[in-house]
């Protein structure tokens, strides 16, 4: 089954986010709806929520 393209740019940001201690993730009330909560609970400190 193909993977939908909001669970694979979630998981593409934890990656970078992993590799790259320099990447940020800037949010505006859509962690659910794009799945960059998969960053913010790796990376809580580096995970702002602006909306």
């Amino acid at each position: 089954m193909a993977k939908a393209t909001r669970q694979a740019f979630g998981e593409a940001l934890a990656e970078v986010g992993a590799t790259n201690k320099n990447v940020v993730a800037l949010d505006a009330d859509l962690a659910k709806s794009t799945m960059s909560k998969i960053f913010g609970e790796k990376f809580p400190d580096r995970f702002f929520e602006m909306g």
